[in-house]
This record gives C-alpha cells, structure tokens and sequence, in this order.
C-alpha cells in the first residue's frame, strides 16, 4: 500500500503538471506583430493597448498604457463582447463583436500639446476579418496600409500608418468592419517628435520592418 507521503508527492505532481497544462492553453496573449519605425519608447512617443482575449475587466480598460499627456479611450460602435473558441491560435478568446455593418471602435488619444508640423499615429489590429474601410481620424489626416501577418484561420494583424499636419493636442481615430468581426487586440503608438532622417523615410514610405513577437501566456 502507498503512503499518504507518497500520495501526496504524485498528487502534487499532477496538480503541477495540470497548471502547466492551463498555461500552455491560455487565451490571455500579446500579438505586437510589427513594431513602430521609432520604436515603443521615447521623446513624445505615445503607447496604449488592448488585449481583450482574457475577458473580464480587459473587455473595458486598456492593458498597457505609457501616455503622459491623458488617459486613453476607446468607445465600440454596434458591437459586444462575444467569446470565439476560435480565436488566433485556435484557442478560446474574448473579443468585441461587430454586431452591425460598418460598426468598429473609435480611439480617443491625448498627446504632446506643444505645436509641432506633424503627427505620426501607428496602428495595428488583430480580427478575423480586415477592415471595410481605412482608418479615419479627426482632425483630418491620411491613412497608409503597412504589412498583414497571419496567424491560424482567418486572423490576421493589420498595420496601419496615420499622419496629422500640424500635430493635434488630442486625435481620435475611427476603423470600421464588416458585420461578425471579432476583435482580439488593438495597440497604438504614436509620436510627435520629428524622428531621425532614416526612420522619417520609414515612416513616409511604408517601408516597415516586421518584428514577430512571441505570444506571451
């Protein structure tokens, strides 16, 4: 007969490697596919995120925020929280579902006041469907597209590059999708600071330099 010591060693044991189990099979990740020209930190650089796989409070504050200048929002447009058992890595995932055509999330962001030519705004996304339309921001700006990397099925991160002249105190930013969009996570980095002469050209022309990151568990 086994002792109670012995039982109790194996009992540990399986506990232990069930927890290993659960993490390995979490929906929480991180999916910054691309990297913005000045990176994610520095003179008047803005970063926020939303990473909406964990559900819970996640669905409604951001995840990551370094932004001095204010607090960032982001309010849904004809759209609710919806879990997909399908999401990117073929794990179960909270996102924002797009109950209606032509909904989407628009992003309200505070930035360096002082008066500067232009701003740079960088944005990517990961969802089971691409946009219907580019982003839009007020004030008025342009919008070029960058890279798209898949992960499983149908999900994919979409990079986009925004540019305001003059810099804005405060921007927000409007991305529309098709009706059944889900929505997993979103990050913007943004900079007001005219970057070094090789990152500017990075950030006029398009030219990105994709940097995978592992998800994290």
């Amino acid at each position: 007969m086994r002792s109670l010591r012995t039982h109790g060693r194996e009992l540990l044991a399986a506990t232990a490697a069930a927890a290993i189990l659960l993490a390995a099979v979490s929906p929480a990740m991180a999916i910054r596919v691309f990297t913005p020209p000045w990176g994610w930190a520095g003179t008047s650089v803005t970063t926020q995120g939303w990473e909406y796989a964990g559900g819970g409070a996640s669905l409604h504050e951001p995840s990551y925020v370094d932004n001095p200048y204010g607090p960032p929002q982001i309010q849904w447009q004809g759209a609710s929280p919806e879990f997909d058992p399908n999401g990117p890595g073929l794990t179960g995932v909270w996102t924002w579902h797009v109950d209606v055509d032509g909904g989407g999330f628009l992003i309200s962001l505070y930035n360096d006041p002082e008066p500067r030519p232009v701003k740079y705004i960088h944005l990517q996304y990961t969802s089971d469907k691409a946009a219907s339309g580019p982003p839009s921001t007020s004030p008025p700006g342009s919008a070029q597209a960058g890279g798209a990397a898949g992960h499983a099925g149908t999900w994919y991160t979409y990079e986009w590059t925004l540019t305001i002249q003059p810099n804005p105190p405060f921007e927000q930013i409007f991305v529309p999708f098709p009706e059944s969009t889900n929505i997993e996570e979103i990050w913007v980095s943004s900079i007001c600071t005219i970057p070094e002469p090789a990152a500017l050209l990075l950030a006029v022309g398009g030219v990105w330099a994709m940097r995978r990151r592992p998800r994290r568990a």
